[in-house]
């Protein structure tokens, strides 16, 4: 399973070209309140370990609390 994190306040922190972060920030919250994303907080994992990182960010390796179900976090 890939769950894919966005943290807002990272997403603030980051320069971007021909995007308004507010805009960005915006749309991301739009498809969370329709269902299209869903969203899940950072301590709903543990044991959370880098295990690449490419020209896309990061990849995690996680345990998912509630489930005790191994993730993929990007």
């Amino acid at each position: 399973m890939l769950i894919n994190l966005i943290n807002p306040a990272r997403i603030k922190g980051k320069k971007m070209e021909n995007a308004n972060i507010d805009e960005w920030a915006q749309w991301i919250e739009d498809r969370i309140a329709k269902g299209y994303i869903n969203y899940h907080d950072y301590n709903e994992f543990q044991n959370i370990n880098c295990i690449g990182t490419g020209g896309f960010g990061k990849v995690y390796r996680a345990t998912w609390e509630s489930s005790d179900t191994v993730v993929a976090l990007k």
